[in-house]
């Protein structure tokens, strides 16, 4: 949308920071898009759009709730329950 002004007014570096986005999630088309934009943008754009991209997953992250401590975080194994 950002990239081609589609809806909302050009902006490479907001496009930039989408691409980014999608491509940490493994997002083929946000890594190409993000290849294509890093060839026309300046490296003040790019500094830009990353610290969007870097503010962005900071804010979501803190949106996250946490599980109620009594419950495994994800990357704890869930504990054995023994039968007697």
């Amino acid at each position: 949308m950002h990239m081609m002004g589609a809806g909302v007014p050009r902006d490479d570096v907001e496009a930039y920071k989408w691409a980014v986005l999608a491509a940490t999630q493994h997002n083929a088309t946000g890594k190409l898009i993000a290849a294509t934009l890093e060839k026309r943008m300046t490296e003040p754009q790019l500094a830009v759009a990353r610290e969007r991209a870097h503010e962005f997953l900071i804010q979501k992250k803190a949106e996250i709730p946490l599980p109620p401590l009594d419950l495994p975080l994800p990357d704890e194994p869930a504990p054995l329950l023994l039968e007697e």
